[in-house]
């Protein structure tokens, strides 16, 4: 974001209220303490909080602040679990780049992965998402001592997929997983344009539900 010009801030435009982005104002996070996780992995989301407008250096304000970074430490430092019911587990492949899914469930499969000789392979991008949003379980190769491989963490999921320019699922690079991941959200079916082997700058197809059709790069 790029800043603004102080220098000479009376050449600077009026806003009224409806032009005010509230996301760039502080948040106050305490909501996240009403956050509750059931027996089943299921959650809640609580209600939004209110933001201040501006500091005014107060002890109210700073132990409000306070109880707020608290609040969000709290709730990112809590264990992710998945769902018994809709466990899917998956095994990183280093020589393809991609994911083989064991047993599927749920609906994301009918617009996302393919079959190859009867087993479901994921895409770079699809492995990815689907881990970024708490709906796959993947796993390291497992050696010859070990039933089960170790689960992949978030953080090795991304030096995994990304940046592999010699894989045989092809380049997936930060810009192209931030447009795949924008269109998935939007809910868009997406999947990788005919020039995306052809050159590096090739990228998605999307096709959505009564939305139209687009393509992003």
């Amino acid at each position: 974001m790029a800043d603004v010009d102080d220098d000479d801030v009376s050449q600077l435009p009026t806003h009224n209220a409806d032009q005010v982005d509230l996301s760039d104002e502080t948040q106050d996070f305490r909501f996240l303490t009403s956050l509750s996780i059931t027996e089943n992995g299921a959650s809640k989301l609580p209600k939004r909080g209110e933001k201040d407008f501006e500091p005014h250096s107060t002890s109210l304000q700073a132990n409000a602040l306070d109880a707020s970074r608290q609040a969000m430490q709290q709730a990112i430092s809590g264990t992710r679990i998945h769902n018994p019911k809709n466990h899917v587990l998956a095994t990183y492949d280093p020589s393809s780049n991609m994911a083989r899914v064991d047993q599927v469930k749920g609906q994301a499969f009918r617009t996302m992965g393919r079959h190859i000789s009867g087993v479901m392979w994921l895409l770079p991008e699809e492995a990815l998402y689907l881990l970024e949003r708490g709906s796959l379980d993947i796993r390291w190769p497992s050696d010859e001592t070990e039933d089960e491989g170790l689960p992949m963490s978030l953080q090795g999921a991304y030096a995994a997929f990304i940046g592999m320019e010699d894989a045989a699922s092809g380049s997936l690079t930060l810009e192209r997983y931030i447009v795949y991941a924008g269109l998935k959200r939007s809910g868009y079916i997406v999947t990788r344009a005919d020039s995306w082997h052809g050159s590096k700058r090739g990228g998605f197809r999307g096709r959505g539900r009564g939305r139209g059709r687009g393509r992003g790069r």
